[in-house]
């Protein structure tokens, strides 16, 4: 009998006040303590009898849950659950290599965990933890996912005889078993195929019958993991995809929605469940009523997911449809197409990422046609926008990612402005927008203006994993991890200084902070995977240094896969040298992360981190930037920025949120860095620092760029002496002269948002009728972000205000451009207004250049002439582009190697800034202008003409010669020289993107590369050969078949026990031992969850059940 509700809630009360409450704080003390692997001398005073007494509040508080969700009050329940399997764990999981009873306390922790939703971390108590008994077997293969093991253990109960009993404990204890694994057993094909019919019959026959035997023989073990499995089957129901998806989408679509969902269930890692953040997301993500959503979920809980499901749900009800997301970072792009690659492509959803930044060009135009899915840059976005407009009609979903990334600075500004027009057209074709962020305290504001209703916003602090803080104290001597929480917990000593040789007067490490925080890194990487967080990328390297030194001279080499590998290093070679320390460090497993790698060796990198987890990470904030890798613990040795900055809080969280990854950590732990041997005022400073990142999760306000800098122009105004109305003159006249040394900065803010202004001016969704601003204007941005926040009264400027000034600057461009096909050249640039005014003068120059380039066949010679002669111009014109133009003597001695293909390392023995030449000013800047002027004498000179200054911005950007090598390094060969080196070698490779990256699919022509192409160039292959092979598990066929006795069921399976092969029910009532052979290969499809054999008539015909299997 279930306790009565009232009395549970009052338990639960009791249990979490007074002598109860300490002792569940001394567990989680203790449980740290333990884990980061300080000796027992060290440890507080305990309570004597801590695991006994934990044990027994533990039970109860799981007593009170289960009664209360026994009773329909299973929200109530899930506190008390987590908070039970909290205390199990604490005290328990420490001593499960030698205590039965520890790991059988584990497995009910496990158990609660799972029926609390909180699977992760059920997976992560059971993973190395060894049970003795059958039916803990079978329980803990199906918590850890382990869907092999599983079926092994389930064989091994449901395939074997029935012992003798003689004893009646002997005969309860198997029916019991036998019971708990049919149960588990059609839970299984439920998780698979989506039939519940099975699982509730097994429930009521075979479950409650083993409950009934014991409770009636006093098996109290058996009670409890009997009743915690009809929770846990509970919560299965409600989470399993089969169970969340359906309602939300169109019943006619139901068969292509079964086969999604069997995707996720067969894949590489199964989902059994959808998490608790994401089942709260999905009702406000697909919820086509409205214009869009908000997504709020912490770093690490499924927001990728819940944007895959509404992508699907758009693409399959809306017949020709296309989705368009947006990723703010190159790194975070390439991840995004991986991710939604990996199930969307077998549901018939191409997905491309277009690479590059401002660049739209010929290769891109047929990506985006033939994809349904395309992932670009807001800049790639807005390019492809002003090349291609009417790209848009078939776009029915926009995801915006890192939705927070909105403020002052001069690129989210572009961006802002640009999101407003994009945002307009989209709510006049019935298109919805889904923006998605881990940090965003004024989510209501931001739905408001994504989706027009505050409400449309969903909200969860939800993790996988739960979060411990503390603080890493440097002495000066020695290393004091000091732990938050309702009893404080020490790791006193966790590095001492030692001397570094037996030498008389040898040097100590650690000897300062960063040495200190290096040092706990190592001790710490016992756990899981390190990251040692660094505001500056300069500070990166003697990092790598320290953690090296921390590591010693013995420190053994990181098992890395090694196609992984063998291209990292080959990039490495490629960009840095031989002997980089980036390389050098990734080699016994340190990952040294930040902007200052070149982005061909980042992305390597971050290949490398996916596919192993490293030992320890030293980054920047760039890893914030959607790099998904798990992430144990976070170390903040350092928060400045430079300049006596710091990095902001939404930075700062984005960082530390990704400590605990889903199924690795129970918990992910941040320790902020402190230096107890400054001075009194300084430590002072630094935890006054400290506390306002640690408790600043929910107060970094997502403000709006335009509206500050716009804000920030009235003041200077008013400062000067000049009114609103004069400023808006000004502003209509593009006149700031009054201002003096002040009029060069408005005119640098007017020029973040001229050209989007007259993009939107001749956008015939948003002005069909040729209005004049001041209308459009209000009509398209009164609902703007920027109005939105302005109406709150923070600010010196209203509304009103607002759009008045942006519809003075709107009148000034077109004032400037009075001919309608001079304003689309300009808008088509993408550029800054005022240098493509300059391009606008200049034209002739940009035409002769490109005829030049067609007289040539686009030959390097004529490539090297071309671009130093828009270099040139560049220098002049182009400052709204290029802040601080490079050196035209270290440009000289470089152009011509990197157009050709050099290796980077190369060109860095000639000039030292080579790298930061190559990505910032060739591989951005140059071709962003190249690309607007190809765009803008379009109109005037032709087609032919145009794409030649298209092609040189391809070739620019990427660093390669010709055109067949661009289609190679946009196929996936992301390496200059070895796509120089292909198409050079192999021309016969390919005259498209598609048709290259056929040719690296197909095995035989690349068998017909082996002796042609250098080891470097191989490695890329290689990568690409294994990354794009087909998913087929190479099943055997097997003949149709009959069986001479009669089956009860209409679906079998192969199964194996010892040496013999059955085809069995799935409860295992029926089996019939079978042979082998070529036509009925039976022991080749045993024991594959993905295989079964259905009756069709009188025969029996084998079923693949994995849709990759099927395609």
């Amino acid at each position: 009998m279930p306790i009565p509700p009232e009395l549970a809630t009052e338990t639960i009360r009791i249990l979490s006040s007074g002598r109860a409450a300490n002792l569940q704080a001394q567990s989680r003390s203790f449980s740290i303590l333990k884990e980061v692997g300080e000796i027992d001398e060290n440890f507080p005073a305990f309570d004597t009898d801590l695991p006994e007494k934990t044990t027994h509040i533990a039970f109860a508080l799981l007593s009170a849950a289960c009664s209360l969700a026994e009773q329909d009050r299973r929200e109530d329940s899930i506190s008390p659950l987590e908070r039970a399997a909290d205390l199990l764990s604490n005290v328990h999981v420490a001593n499960t290599d030698g205590s039965k009873g520890a790991a059988f306390n584990c497995l009910i922790a496990a158990m609660a965990y799972y029926a609390a939703g909180q699977y992760s971390r059920a997976f992560v108590l059971l993973r190395d933890i060894e049970h003795a008994t059958p039916v803990s077997r079978v329980l803990a293969s199906f918590i850890r996912r382990d869907v092999d093991g599983l079926i092994r253990q389930l064989n091994d109960v449901l395939l074997a005889d029935s012992p003798e009993f003689r004893e009646q404990s002997v005969l309860d204890e198997w029916a019991m078993t036998l019971a708990v694994a049919r149960t588990v057993s059609t839970a299984f094909e439920f998780v698979l195929t989506g039939q519940l019919g099975p699982l509730d019959e097994t429930i009521d026959r075979d479950l409650d019958a083993a409950w009934s035997i014991s409770k009636s023989g006093g098996y109290s073990a058996w009670w409890w993991l009997i009743r915690l499995l009809k929770l846990m089957l509970t919560d299965l129901r409600q989470s399993s995809p089969w169970s969340v998806l359906p309602p939300h989408f169109d019943p006619e679509v139901g068969a292509r929605l079964r086969r999604y969902i069997s995707l996720l269930s067969f894949g590489r890692t199964p989902v059994f469940e959808l998490w608790t953040s994401q089942r709260i997301a999905l009702g406000t993500a697909l919820d086509p009523s409205s214009r869009g959503a908000v997504i709020n979920l912490r770093t690490s809980a499924g927001k990728t997911r819940v944007a895959e499901t509404a992508i699907l749900k758009t693409l399959l009800e809306n017949a020709g449809s296309k989705v368009l997301y947006i990723a703010p970072f190159r790194s975070l792009a390439f991840e995004i197409e991986e991710s939604l690659n990996s199930t969307l492509q077998w549901m018939g959803c191409t997905v491309t990422h277009l690479y590059g930044g401002s660049r739209f060009g010929a290769a891109d135009a047929v990506m985006a046609s033939e994809a349904k899915i395309i992932v670009a840059t807001p800049e790639k976005t807005r390019s492809m926008l002003r090349a291609q407009p009417e790209f848009l009609d078939d776009v029915k979903l926009v995801v915006i990612d890192e939705g927070h990334l909105i403020g002052p600075s001069e690129r989210f500004v572009r961006n802002e402005v640009f999101l407003e027009h994009l945002r307009g057209h989209l709510s006049r074709t019935d298109s919805r927008i889904l923006l998605l962020s881990a940090v965003l305290p004024n989510v209501q504001q931001m739905a408001q203006w994504i989706a027009g209703d505050a409400d449309s916003a969903a909200v969860s602090n939800w993790k996988p994993a739960g979060e411990q803080f503390g603080w890493l104290r440097w002495s000066g001597k020695s290393v004091k991890l000091e732990w938050h929480g309702d009893i404080p917990s020490f790791n006193p000593s966790f590095v001492v200084a030692t001397p570094t040789s037996k030498r008389k007067g040898a040097r100590h490490f650690p000897r300062n902070k960063n040495e200190a925080v290096a040092a706990t890194a190592v001790k710490l990487s016992a756990i899981g995977p390190i990251m040692i967080f660094i505001g500056q990328a300069r500070s990166v390297p003697p990092m790598a240094k320290h953690v090296m030194t921390a590591m010693g001279d013995s420190a053994q080499t990181h098992v890395w896969p090694a196609t992984t590998w063998n291209v990292f290093e080959s990039a490495c070679m490629e960009e840095l040298g031989p002997d980089s320390l980036v390389q050098k460090a990734a080699r016994v497993g340190i990952i040294c992360h930040s902007n200052a790698l070149t982005p061909q060796v980042r992305n390597a990198m971050e290949r490398l981190m996916r596919s192993t987890p490293p030992r320890i990470i030293i980054a920047t904030t760039t890893l914030a930037q959607g790099v998904n890798v798990g992430i144990s613990a976070v170390i903040v040795a350092s928060t400045s920025i430079g300049n006596k900055k710091s990095v902001g809080v939404r930075d700062f969280w984005n960082i530390c949120g990704r400590a605990g990854r889903a199924f690795s950590d129970s918990e992910g732990k941040v320790l902020y860095a402190l230096d107890d041997s400054l001075k009194d005022w300084q430590k002072r400073a630094a935890r006054k620092q400290a506390k306002i990142y640690l408790n600043g999760l929910g107060s970094s306000y997502v403000e709006s760029g335009l509206l500050v800098v716009v804000s920030r122009l009235r003041r200077v105004a008013e400062a000067a002496g000049v009114v609103f109305e004069d400023l808006l003159t000004m502003a209509a006249e593009n006149d700031f002269s009054i201002l003096d040394d002040q009029a060069t900065a408005f005119g640098q803010v007017c020029d973040l948002i001229d050209d989007e202004l007259l993009a939107m001016h001749l956008d015939p969704r948003l002005n069909a009728d040729g209005r004049e601003p001041a209308e459009w204007i209000d009509d398209v941005l009164r609902d703007s972000l920027a109005s939105i926040q302005a109406a709150t009264g923070n600010y010196p400027i209203d509304p009103d205000e607002l759009l008045a000034f942006l519809s003075s600057r709107a009148t000034a461009v077109l004032a400037q451009v009075p001919e309608d096909d001079d304003r689309r050249s300009l808008a088509a640039t993408a550029l800054p207004f005022s240098t493509a005014r300059f391009m606008q003068a200049d034209r002739d120059l940009f035409i002769e250049v490109a005829e030049r380039l067609l007289q040539d066949n686009l030959a390097l010679e004529s490539l090297v002439w071309a671009v130093g002669a828009v270099e040139d111009w560049a220098l002049l014109k182009a400052q709204a582009v290029v802040a601080k133009m490079p050196e035209k003597s270290e440009l000289d001695q470089i152009r011509e190697g990197w157009l050709g293909g050099v290796a980077l390392s190369e060109l860095s023995e000639r000039v030292h800034s080579a790298a930061k030449l190559a990505k910032d000013f060739y591989g951005y800047q140059l071709p962003w202008i190249l690309h607007a002027a190809s765009q803008h004498i379009r109109r005037s000179a032709g087609e032919d003409t145009a794409n030649a200054l298209a092609s040189l911005s391809l070739l620019t950007e990427l660093g390669v010669p010709t055109t067949k090598a661009a289609f190679a390094y946009l196929a996936g060969l992301r390496s200059r020289v070895a796509a120089t080196e292909l198409a050079r070698v192999a021309p016969e490779i390919g005259n498209s993107v598609d048709e290259v990256r056929l040719s690296l699919r197909d095995s035989a022509f690349i068998r017909g590369l082996t002796g042609r192409i250098s080891n470097g160039t191989l490695a890329w292959v290689d990568l690409l050969l294994v990354q794009f092979r087909v998913a087929s598990d190479g099943l055997p066929k097997c003949a149709d078949f009959a069986l001479s006795d009669p089956v009860p069921v209409s679906e079998l399976y192969a199964r194996t026990l010892g040496k013999s092969t059955f085809l069995c029910s799935l409860d295992g009532r029926f089996k019939v031992e079978v042979g082998s052979n070529d036509d009925f290969p039976f022991s080749k499809l045993a024991d594959r969850a993905s295989v079964s054999f259905v009756k069709d008539g009188d025969s029996w015909q084998m079923r693949q059940r994995d849709p990759r299997s099927r395609s």
